[in-house]
């Protein structure tokens, strides 16, 4: 093996290494109910919340994170978790239920036959025989004439379009529009401009991986009766202030085996995600069977005491990561630009009144952006004394920062968050908290569209001031990269430090994981003196089913954040259970 052929070898390993992160998942106590019972049904409708608000522009070009939730129900990753394979209805040896993270161990192709990563350039191979799945309506108006074969040449531009729109600056420096390239029929290359493994990672398994047809486009991608996918589902009707809704893709390539026997798939006919604003409808709904299972991210703590007494409803208590909440300033304005103002705020913020709000007190106070378990993880005791200071709540000392700061009599502050309930229980807290130092907090609480569109750096944030947002992924690389380098795609406090530029960029370099952590380590001490965001809280979570749902374990995520939709191509409702129960 000559030189080259072995770095590129050791790349594709890296690359590996470094899309799964190195945290330790720990093992989850509660186990899902085995819920395999006799032969798979099909048919029936299959309803659960998806989103709390209404479905934005599903165009790729306004990118809006909110419309991907609702897309993945259509349309698929490139790569997803094997959790077949290695899931609890497997192996047992990953649960599938961290948010942001899969470790590469235990993915595999699902758009992808294959796919290689060099120093030089990524390499995908489209796997043969998936057709895109036009419904009978966008036939007729001529969106897609007839269903067609997946292509590699629809694949690269939908990747162009990715690298054109709002979410770009993700690919600064690492690839563009002219380094993408289709060699044949399934076989697109992507040259590097520098290399990166994050690169397989955006466009094979982060939210935004989900791909669309040109038709789309053409038809107007801002439509939601013009979007098209290979999925298992295709869409219905969206009715505002009600519902969207999919019906079960009858040409569906993907099939599962149980007890033996390969069935085809999806199983059930219908899925209908209601549109319910209110925590608590979301939670009667539930309770009174008429949402059939609840992901976390729609429930609340507060929820889970009643929840958990109702009879015959199954829960699962998540294993890894559930939603994380912190508090970012915005770096490149007044007065935040001041890296003493926002420590300052910190020290005058108490982390453990907000670990109490969301119950879950006896959760560590320190977990971005490296979260606990993981080998680059240093406990806030190790750490120096100019950061462990940041976490001892101390409004004397807090005053006294921002006088030395410049600011003895205090200042005004703007904080950009959503008029959900939760979010706005915790802008409450911190503005008691942060007037005990003389800081006026004004809360500028938005709908969740228009807070998302404020938030995007695209080029720049519009919202000034703070911000309540959060990032859950428990790959410390993925935080650092896309939140907190330089024009990171999801970098809403607009940060930047060329010393952690640095860091980051040696960390996705180097080959030895033991070094990779050493870096980790000194990159996250640079961030955490910085007092980038305050990391307010990190939930429990649970996951909500009736026992008619079946074929289900407790999975959560195949992807990233959103990366659930594919699990509900493998359930089935037990239709004569659910009506010996009285439902």
């Amino acid at each position: 093996m000559n030189r080259k052929t072995k770095v590129r070898a050791i790349a594709v390993l890296l690359a590996f290494i470094l899309a799964a992160g190195v945290w330790a998942t720990p093992s989850n106590e509660t186990t899902a109910t085995a819920a395999v019972s006799g032969e798979p049904e099909y048919g029936g409708t299959f309803t659960f919340v998806l989103r709390h608000e209404e479905p934005p522009s599903p165009a790729i070009a306004d990118a809006n994170f909110g419309s991907l939730y609702w897309l993945e129900m259509m349309q698929e990753h490139p790569i997803a978790g094997d959790f077949e394979k290695y899931g609890p209805r497997g192996s047992g040896a990953y649960m599938f239920q961290d948010f942001g993270y899969q470790p590469a161990q235990y993915v595999k192709g699902h758009l992808l036959e294959s796919w290689e990563i060099s120093y030089e350039k990524l390499v995908w191979r489209v796997r043969p025989g998936i057709m895109w799945a036009p419904t009978d309506d966008q036939m007729k108006r001529g969106v897609m004439k007839q269903p067609r074969e997946l292509t590699a040449e629809d694949m690269a531009a939908d990747v162009i379009r990715f690298m054109e729109c709002g979410w770009r600056t993700r690919f600064e420096g690492i690839a563009g529009v002219n380094n993408v390239r289709v060699i044949d029929r399934y076989t697109l290359e992507i040259d590097f401009i520098n290399f990166s493994p994050m690169l397989n990672y955006y466009l094979g398994l982060e939210d935004r991986s989900i791909y669309s047809p040109p038709e789309t486009e053409t038809a107007g991608a801002d439509k939601w009766e013009n979007q098209i996918g290979t999925g298992g589902f295709t869409f219905e009707e969206y009715v505002a202030g009600s519902h969207m809704s999919f019906v079960r893709n009858d040409n569906y390539w993907g099939t599962t085996v149980v007890d033996g026997k390969e069935y085809k798939i999806p199983f059930v006919d219908r899925i209908v995600c209601p549109i319910i604003p209110d925590p608590t409808t979301r939670m009667s709904a539930l309770r009174t069977a008429q949402c059939d299972f609840a992901i976390p991210e729609m429930l609340s703590p507060e929820q889970f005491s009643v929840l958990d007494s109702v009879k015959d409803l199954q829960n699962v208590q998540l294993a890894g990561t559930s939603a994380s909440v912190w508090t970012s300033f915005r770096c490149d304005e007044p007065p935040f630009d001041d890296v003493a103002v926002r420590r300052a705020l910190m020290v005058g913020t108490n982390l453990d009144e907000f670990h109490k709000l969301a119950m879950a007190p006896d959760l560590p106070l320190l977990w971005n952006p490296v979260f606990p378990g993981n080998p680059a993880y240093v406990p806030l005791e190790k750490l120096p004394a100019d950061i462990q200071v940041l976490y001892k709540y101390d409004p004397q000392l807090a005053k006294k920062m921002l006088a030395d700061a410049g600011y003895p009599n205090g200042l005004d502050v703007k904080l950009c968050t959503e008029t959900v309930e939760r979010d706005r229980d915790r802008a409450d807290l911190l503005k008691s908290q942060w007037s005990k130092i003389g800081v006026d907090l004004e809360i500028d609480a938005r709908e969740t569209t228009d807070y998302l569109a404020a938030r995007y750096p695209t080029p720049k944030p519009t919202y000034h001031g703070v911000i309540e947002e959060g990032f859950t992924s428990a790959n410390p690389l993925t935080v650092l990269d896309m939140v907190y380098k330089t024009r990171g795609g999801l970098n809403y406090a607009v940060y930047s430090n060329p010393k952690l530029d640095k860091l980051i960029a040696d960390a996705l370099w180097e080959l030895d994981p033991g070094k990779q952590d050493q870096i980790i380590k000194e990159a996250a001490k640079v961030l955490l003196y910085d007092a980038v965001s305050i990391p307010l809280h990190f939930d429990r979570g649970k996951i909500y089913w009736w026992p008619w749902v079946k074929n289900y374990y407790g999975e959560l995520k195949l992807a990233d954040d959103c990366g659930q939709s594919q699990i509900f191509n493998y359930v089935w409702l037990d239709r004569d259970m659910k009506k010996k129960m009285g439902y």
